[in-house]
């Protein structure tokens, strides 16, 4: 009993206090006008790519990675289970990769 009370006191230094989530994110100082550029040139590639699939592939991808919305409230409104949820999440991954390497072939031959 000695041990753990010696523990919790010596990692009682290394605690840090939670940040609240109403303070907003810091912004990165590192962040040029160019890299900002192409950033939001990615997000237009990946709005463009998300259209040219289904709509249940765009909804799912869209609510899984992009709003990172919880997984299970995703399953409980698709009622399917956790594991279906990860195989339609590799086949939607899989159209956009897809998707991705068609306007790669069309940006390579002079096509946008």
């Amino acid at each position: 009993m000695c041990n753990n009370v010696a523990l919790e006191f010596l990692r009682s230094h290394t605690y840090q206090d939670q940040i609240h989530e109403g303070i907003p994110e810091p912004t990165d100082s590192r962040l040029n006008p160019e890299s900002q550029m192409v950033t939001e040139e990615r997000k237009d590639i990946v709005r463009r790519l998300l259209e040219d699939l289904s709509e249940k592939d765009r909804q799912l991808l869209r609510r899984v990675f992009l709003e990172e919305e919880d997984k299970d409230s995703v399953c409980d409104q698709l009622h399917v289970d956790r594991g279906y949820l990860r195989v339609l999440l590799f086949r939607a991954r899989h159209r956009f990769k897809a998707a991705l390497a068609r306007a790669n072939a069309k940006s390579a031959g002079g096509e946008i």
